[in-house]
């Protein structure tokens, strides 16, 4: 091999441009690295350093085996510390049930810029262990000398045990802030669901509020037609009421009928005839004619009392007339009756919306505003992600301890802050603790307050029910009504035209009292008339039949009997005669003399 390559350097020599002249040519050959160094020499280190590497592993595992030595329990190696931490990783993400990647990003925010950069290598799967958070070390050889030294020199028990306490801290404190994260986790998820749940509660409140506003207004609709169909029921044509304009009628009729009992009718005017009268009379048809030959027809003798006199009241068929006001009474309380049947329905649906309304849950409120626990619970992560640093920072300067007494010092009073550390950890572990709590009694409310709505929105189901009833029964109520209704204007005019029948009888009665006294003086003067043409006629008679005396007396005896035999006959009495009976003479009605015309 070295053959080929000194032919090589003499082939490239070749190329070289010729040295000066006058002037010795400075040789030096190059060559590679390590091609001076023989095989033995390789194979010889290479050994020496396989039985440093043993020794190295014997003394460390010396190390490990000692339990009362301090070196035994400095984990500051990368390796070792890195297996513990990955190993307290896993056993605490194996507690808390979650993934010990999801774990390491939990605790990510918590940590150093720098941790987290180790923490998105093992992310990105840059890294093999989960633990590259915490153990980091450039030179773990020389930190463990100077930590031997610092034994050796008599400080073993104050610096291992702060070390160890310190290391305790820490881990406490990741754990902490683990759990915490894990809860800030759940308060966030838990606010999620509570900001959908109001949203939905919101939702359903608001849809239930216009249901019963509506509810309400269907009930104001029914108060309100209610109170138009009674002003209705109880307006007649003038707008009065329906109990006074029966009043006004009953006193119009009472009236008419005090003035018809209180005109006598003669008793010729209703013995006459049989036939009933066209105002149905009770009396008319009950009792006897009576006729008295060529005289008076009266009924109880022409020389009576007006008394016993029936009167015009006697030929009204009152009966009639109470059966009307009884039909029209009851129409009325049957009107009554289909208005009172919906008179509890506006009530009773106000007092559902009522109860309704008044079973709805209240708004419930936060003890504080959503966005302000969270806020607080942020500060909160934030100063314990600064803690957290500070425990990372304690624990470094451990680790980079170089063995003077200032630095020893300096380590011994970071670690009498631990606890104040950890406490202040803990109280804010504490607050996020509460924060959740707070969040998750906040979320149990407002499902109570969910699930109240559900039984409320039962509750408006069977309103809605209740309302279809009430209209079906409302509006069977106004046609009923309206019926009614109309029936009893049908009565009231009813009543209305057989007041004006009363009163065109009572007129027709006074017209007819008159016609027959001009009937009465029609009679006398047709009467005087046939009196002066009878006696007219009579006294020429007597002269005719005296004149006829005279004739047979003086020249009858001369005559002879078969001549003229009827000379000797009486004149013709002439007798006036009617061709019927006139329905009005005074000797058919029972009438005095001046007694139709005092009437």
């Amino acid at each position: 091999m070295m053959t080929r390559q000194r032919a090589a350097r003499k082939d490239a020599s070749k190329d070289l441009p010729s040295p000066r002249k006058g002037k010795t040519a400075l040789r030096r050959e190059v060559s590679p690295p390590l091609a001076r160094t023989s095989l033995p020499t390789v194979v010889y280190a290479l050994l020496v350093g396989v039985v440093f590497f043993l020794a190295w592993r014997v003394y460390f595992a010396k190390i490990q085996s000692i339990p009362n030595r301090a070196t035994s329990r400095i984990q500051s190696l990368r390796g070792d510390s890195e297996a513990s931490i990955e190993a307290r990783i896993r056993d605490l993400a194996e507690q808390l049930g979650v993934h010990p990647k999801e774990l390491a990003l939990a605790i990510k925010p918590l940590i150093s810029r720098a941790k987290a950069t180790v923490i998105n290598n093992v992310e990105n799967g840059q890294s093999d262990t989960l633990v590259d958070v915490i153990a980091e070390s450039p030179q773990p050889e020389r930190r463990i000398r100077r930590l031997d030294r610092m034994v050796e020199e008599g400080k073993p028990e104050s610096l291992v045990s702060h070390f160890l306490y310190s290391k305790k801290a820490l881990a406490h404190g990741q754990a902490l802030c683990a759990h915490a994260s894990g809860l800030s986790a759940t308060s966030a998820n838990t606010l999620v669901d509570v900001l959908a749940l109001d949203a939905k509660t919101k939702w359903l409140l608001d849809g239930i509020l216009d249901q019963l506003a509506l509810a309400t207004a269907v009930a104001k609709s029914l108060s309100s037609q209610r109170t138009k169909l009674l002003e209705e029921a109880r307006a007649g044509s003038l707008s009065q009421g329906w109990d006074a304009l029966r009043a006004e009628r009953n006193q119009s009729l009472d009236a008419i009928l005090e003035s018809l009992g209180s005109q006598p009718v003669p008793p010729g005017l209703h013995q006459i005839s049989s036939g009933s009268s066209l105002f149905g009379s009770q009396h008319s048809l009950s009792e006897p004619v009576q006729k008295h030959p060529e005289g008076e027809t009266t009924a109880n003798g022409p020389h009576d009392s007006k008394a016993k006199w029936k009167t015009l009241r006697d030929f009204v068929d009152e009966k009639g007339i109470e059966e009307a006001l009884e039909r029209m009474d009851e129409d009325r309380n049957v009107l009554d009756d289909v208005l009172a049947s919906t008179a509890m329905h506006p009530a009773a649906l106000n007092k559902q919306v009522a109860d309704i309304r008044n079973s709805l849950p209240s708004v419930v409120v936060p003890p504080r505003p959503l966005n302000q626990l969270l806020l607080d619970q942020e500060d909160t992560a934030s100063e314990m992600a600064s803690r957290l640093e500070n425990l990372t920072a304690i624990m470094t300067k451990c680790h980079a301890l170089s063995g003077t007494k200032s630095s020893v010092n300096l380590f011994l009073r970071d670690t009498n802050e631990l606890p104040t550390i950890i406490a202040e950890l803990e109280a804010s572990v504490r607050a996020i603790e509460q924060t959740n709590e707070q969040i998750a009694s906040y979320r149990d409310a407002s499902q109570v307050s969910f699930e109240t709505l559900h039984d409320s929105v039962a509750q408006l189901e069977a309103l809605e029910s209740t309302m279809d009833a009430m209209l079906e029964l409302n509006c069977g109520m106004q046609r009923d009504a309206t019926t009614i209704h109309e029936t009893l204007e049908g009565h009231h005019q009813s009543l209305q035209e057989l007041e004006e029948t009363y009163h065109s009888y009572q007129l027709a009665y006074d017209h007819l009292i008159i016609e027959m006294d001009r009937r009465s003086r029609y009679r006398q003067t047709v009467q005087a008339l046939i009196d002066g043409w009878s006696a007219q006629l009579n006294s020429l008679r007597d002269e005719e039949m005296a004149a006829r005396e005279r004739f047979i007396a003086g020249h009858g005896g001369f005559l002879p009997d078969d001549l003229c035999p009827y000379v000797p006959d009486l004149p013709t009495k002439w007798v006036i005669e009617c061709d019927g009976v006139d329905g009005t003479a005074k000797k058919n009605l029972g009438f005095r003399e001046g007694e139709l015309s005092t009437e």
